[in-house]
């Protein structure tokens, strides 16, 4: 049977009912408990959780497309996503994406987008940290703001779906991250040697910004729609805590970041809860800073860092949200196991594809079922008995 042009066949309406049909409530509640279990770091039974997704184009390499689409268009490819994917086996909840745009509150804060080496990047506001430390807070309510675009996404979503999907928040950058987007990297650099107090006297700014527009997120996503992590594998997560992504973890050594960076952290996770912490780079140097992290993080979900320096090298052993492995690799998916359960701490596998179609049934694509079947395998707990039911 060939594939259904989904979008143009058949209406919302009508692709809800198939969702609900594809993900019945026990099959939701069942995913909702394992995972739940993973955050509260209880048992989880004899496998770890995973899940496998589709990516279109490499990982390291950005797209904004989605948010270039009308509320309508998005709603509709995010639906056809999820009903082709609702054959795997795996722990994910179906919900929506609000937003992949990781400027969103730079932009606000008066930087411009501009396209660098194929990427499309922030363009900094102020090149001097003196003009920086006059900034005031951006106005998330005026016509043109990109957040109010944003928000408008999110109530289109809410009321086409008639809140049957939970939703996941834009993605909020850290105070440190924030911060080099919308002051000259080089000049923000600098001046964490030479100008300290005024860098603190800045971020305190930017932590101020970030908590706001955290704040402004929940108020547009009622808590029982929000899922609070922005980032993929776009886990289903309790409405307690939220995500951040701070690529600046990668960058500064260490001394800087636990200097500048984990006070900011520490204010943000006072006020919202426990955090999911993203970043892109390689941390395996800087995470070793993290000795009361269970204070403030709930997990980590590193892009670039090998499962095992972040098992070597965190000392509080939280949870761990691990880097995409990839679909391809048996090898890397095993060493993650092996990593885990070597220090013990609780793991879930986001398996990604680049270049396999995932959406075809065993019957259509035995191939695809075949590596399922060995990821399985994998994922079970060293020593149990049981078998995987899903």
């Amino acid at each position: 049977m060939p594939a259904l042009n989904l979008r143009t066949e058949m209406n919302i309406k009508e692709k809800l009912k198939i969702i609900a049909e594809l993900y019945p409530q026990p099959r939701i509640e069942n995913t909702k408990k394992r995972l739940n279990a993973f955050w509260q770091k209880a048992d989880i039974g004899n496998r770890f959780p995973y899940t496998i997704r589709r990516r279109e184009i490499p990982l390291g390499k950005v797209n904004y497309s989605m948010d270039k689409l009308s509320h309508e268009e998005s709603l509709h490819i995010q639906l056809d996503e999820i009903i082709r994917k609702a054959h795997l086996p795996d722990d994910y909840v179906p919900s929506l994406i609000t937003s992949s745009n990781c400027y969103l509150l730079a932009l606000e804060c008066g930087c411009e987008l501009k396209e660098m080496d194929g990427l499309m990047v922030a363009e900094p506001r102020y090149s001097d940290l003196a003009a920086a430390l006059t900034m005031s807070a951006p106005d998330l309510t005026r016509p043109k703001s990109l957040w109010r675009l944003t928000r408008e996404r999110i109530a289109f979503f809410i009321d086409k779906t008639e809140g049957q999907l939970p939703l996941h928040p834009p993605d909020p950058q850290g105070p440190l991250s924030t911060a080099t987007q919308i002051l000259n990297q080089e000049e923000f650099f600098c001046a964490l040697s030479l100008a300290p107090k005024k860098v603190r006297q800045f971020l305190e700014i930017c932590t101020e910004i970030t908590a706001d527009f955290i704040s402004a997120i929940q108020k547009a996503i009622p808590t029982p729609l929000m899922v609070p992590i922005h980032c993929h594998p776009y886990l289903w997560r309790p409405a307690n805590g939220f995500a951040l992504s701070e690529d600046m973890l990668g960058v500064l050594g260490p001394d800087y970041f636990g200097d500048f960076g984990v006070p900011c952290l520490k204010r943000i996770a006072a006020q919202f809860g426990p955090l999911v912490l993203h970043s892109c780079g390689n941390c395996a140097s800087t995470i070793r800073i993290f000795n009361d992290a269970a204070n403030y993080l709930a997990a980590l979900n590193l892009a670039q860092t090998p499962m095992e320096e972040i098992c070597r090298s965190w000392p509080a052993k939280a949870l761990i949200n691990i880097s995409p492995a990839d679909w391809a690799d048996l090898e890397m998916i095993k060493r993650y196991k092996e990593s885990a359960q070597k220090w013990n701490i609780p793991t879930i596998f986001n398996i990604c594809t680049v270049g396999t179609d995932i959406t075809q049934t065993a019957e259509h694509n035995p191939a695809v079922y075949q590596q399922i079947a060995e990821i399985l395998k994998i994922t079970e707990k060293s020593g149990s008995n049981h078998k995987v039911k899903y």
